[in-house]
């Protein structure tokens, strides 16, 4: 398990729970079987970028605070906007 894996896992469950959403909603939501969800809380395997963001909006997580979490465990700095861009 990569360091970003394990950390948007964590960060996903930590919100779903919060939401009050099951791991069977979000199975249902994203067409899954609820062991997927599972593997993908527990690390397992990697969460297509897609099912962050679906997840994201059942759990009414801004897709700003994905990126920003895929950033910073990256260490990759993100512009903010297309015109902090350089352009040749």
């Amino acid at each position: 398990m990569t360091q970003i894996t394990s950390e948007i896992s964590k960060f996903l469950k930590a919100h779903r729970v919060r939401a009050g959403v099951s791991t069977t909603q979000c199975a249902e939501y994203l067409g899954l079987p609820e062991s997927q969800i599972s593997a993908y809380e527990e690390g397992l395997k990697q969460i297509p970028f897609i099912d962050i963001v679906a997840l994201a909006n059942l759990c009414n997580i801004p897709t700003s605070d994905i990126v920003e979490l895929m950033a910073k465990t990256a260490l990759v700095e993100l512009p903010l906007s297309t015109t902090a861009v350089k352009k040749n």
